[in-house]
């Protein structure tokens, strides 16, 4: 799933096709998806914020959002839309459950 930035609000880039850049075939992309909070307002990360999904963290099928921030922090955005239309609850701060990947 890439992310995108275009200032600071995230669109999403699904992958249509891979390509082959060996054989000069570039891969190709589904048109853009701005992803938004829960209540339609657009998802924004600044300054050096790294976004990144991530398998479902609450078991709900969907893909998450991580972010790292400026201050070391890493905060989740629980997916609470579907894959198709993805919608994202405020962020968090991330604190792992021990013996879990999500």
């Amino acid at each position: 799933m890439p992310l995108v930035g275009a200032g600071e609000a995230l669109n999403l880039r699904r992958t249509t096709s891979v390509g082959d850049l060996h054989a000069g075939l570039q891969p190709a992309f589904a048109a853009p998806i701005a992803l938004c909070h829960q209540g339609g307002t657009p998802l924004e990360v600044y300054g050096l914020a790294g976004p990144a999904p991530i398998p479902s963290a609450d078991g709900d099928g969907v893909d998450d959002l991580i972010v790292g921030n400026a201050a070391g922090q890493v905060l989740l955005c629980q997916n609470v839309g579907t894959a198709a239309q993805p919608a994202f609850g405020p962020p968090s701060l991330w604190r792992p459950v021990a013996g879990r990947s999500g």
